[in-house]
C-alpha cells in the first residue's frame, strides 16, 4: 500500500521518536564546519570530517552512552581513529575484514581472464582492448595495466557515490534537514527504514556510531586496539526488551552482473549455498568460513557486535543486518548476517594481547 509523504514522514518519526528529553532542533544548514549549507556531493576537508555530518547529533543528545567520545574518527585520505588520549588506534575493523576475507588481486585477475577477453569479440573488454592496441598503440603489457588503472578509478568513483549515500542515510537518521532531495538509493533505504522499524518494533537509537576496543595493561591503563562506526544502530521498543539492540550495516553495491551473462551481484547471495570444493577459505581463526565478500560483511558487523557488547553494554547477538541500496535495485535488499562469536572473541583477545605485550616492550 502507498503512504502519502505526509504518512511517510509521521512513521519516521514514529520510528525515531525517543523517550529522552525534547531535543531542540538544529537550525538548516547549521553545522561547525562553515554558516553555508553543507553538500553531499562535496569533498570532505583534509584529514577532516565532511561538513554533512560536522553538525550536532540529536540521537547523541537523547541517548548518550557511557565511554562516549573516547575515539574520533578522521576522514579523508587519513582514515584513522584516535582516542581521547591523542593515541592513534592501530587498526579500523575494515583492516582485518580485508586480511581475512579479501582474496581480490587486480594484477592478477587481469592475467587470468585477459587471454579470453582478447579472444572473444562479444566480451564486454574486447572492444577495449582493440582501443587500446590500435589507437593507443599499447602492447599487451600496457594494455592490462590501463585495465587495472581503470578499475581502479572507477572503485573510487562507487566510493565517492558509496559515501554519499551513507551521508544521506545519516542525515534521514538524524532528521536533520537535507540541502537537496535523497538520490534514489537514500529514498530506498528510507523506505526499507521505516518497514523494517515498524514491523520488528525498533527505533533509531545511533547512527554512525564510533567505537573502540581496548586491552587492560597490567597497571589497570587501557590501549586501544581497534576501532569502526556502525552505520546504525535500532533499539527495541517492546517492553522489557529494552537492551536488545539491532546492528545495520548500509553497502552501496551495483546488483550488475560482474563478468558478463553471470548472476547479478547481490549481497547475501553467497551464503545461500553450501561451499563448493572449489572455493577458498579464510585464515585463522575464521578457517571454517568462506573468504569472500559476504562472509568478510558478516566479519565486519559481529566485530561491531562484540565491540558494542564487551565495551559499551549492547547486546546485538543474532541481530546483524546488511542493506544494499543502489538506484539500479528494483527495491533495498536486507541479508541478516551469520554468527561468528568464538572466532572474533578469539580475534580480538589475540590481538588485546599482541597489543600489551607490544606496550610493555616499547617501556
Amino acid at each position: 500500500m502507498k503512504r502519502s509523504a505526509s504518512q511517510m514522514g509521521d512513521a519516521m518519526r514514529m520510528a525515531l521518536e525517543d523517550s529522552g528529553p525534547p531535543i531542540t532542533p538544529v537550525p538548516s544548514g547549521e553545522h561547525l564546519a562553515s554558516t553555508d549549507p553543507p553538500s553531499l556531493s562535496a569533498s570532505p576537508p583534509e584529514g577532516g570530517i565532511h561538513p554533512a555530518l560536522a553538525r550536532q547529533s540529536r540521537l547523541a543528545i537523547a541517548h548518550p552512552c557511557e565511554r562516549e567520545g573516547e575515539v574520533k574518527f578522521f576522514g579523508g585520505k587519513e582514515h584513522r581513529y584516535v582516542d581521547a588520549g591523542g593515541k592513534e588506534v592501530p587498526h579500523s575493523v575494515t583492516y582485518y575484514t580485508d586480511k581475512y576475507f579479501n582474496d581480490f588481486n587486480a594484477e592478477d585477475t587481469v592475467k587470468q581472464y585477459f587471454p579470453r577477453w582478447n579472444a572473444n569479440k562479444f566480451n564486454k573488454y574486447y572492444p577495449l582492448i582493440q582501443y587500446l592496441r590500435l589507437v593507443n598503440e599499447l602492447d599487451d603489457v600496457a594494455i592490462k595495466a590501463e585495465i587495472v588503472r581503470l578499475w581502479d578509478a572507477n572503485g573510487k568513483k562507487a566510493a565517492d557515490e558509496g559515501t554519499a549515500v551513507h551521508e544521506e542515510m545519516q542525515c534521514i537518521a538524524e532528521e536533520w534537514m537535507m540541502p537537496e532531495p535523497p538520490s534514489t538509493a537514500a529514498a530506498m533505504g528510507k523506505t526499507w527504514l521505516l518497514n523494517f522499524c515498524k514491523e520488528n518494533h525498533l527505533r533509531v537509537f545511533r547512527s554512525e556510531f564510533t567505537m573502540v576496543y581496548r586491552a587492560t595493561l597490567p597497571s589497570g591503563e587501557e590501549i586501544p586496539v581497534v576501532a569502526g562506526s556502525a552505520d546504525l544502530i535500532l533499539q527495541s521498543t517492546v517492553l522489557g526488551k529494552e537492551k536488545e539492540f539491532t546492528i545495520v550495516d548500509w553497502k552501496i553495491i551495483n546488483p550488475e552482473p560482474k563478468v558478463e551473462g553471470g548472476p547479478k551481484t547481490l549481497i547475501g547471495a553467497k551464503l545461500e549455498h553450501p561451499p563448493r570444493f572449489t572455493d577458498s577459505y579464510a585464515p585463522w581463526p575464521f578457517t571454517e568460513f568462506v573468504r569472500d565478500k559476504d562472509r568478510a560483511y558478516a566479519a565486519q558487523l559481529n566485530i561491531y557486535e562484540h565491540i558494542l557488547r564487551t565495551q559499551y553494554g549492547m547486546d546485538a547477538r543474532g541481530r546483524l543486518w546488511v542493506v544494499q541500496l543502489h538506484k539500479d535495485l528494483g527495491s533495498a535488499r536486507c541479508v541478516k548476517m551469520p554468527p561468528m562469536d568464538t572466532a572474533v572473541q578469539t580475534l580480538l583477545e589475540h590481538e588485546a594481547k599482541n597489543a600489551v605485550e607490544a606496550y610493555t616492550q616499547a617501556l
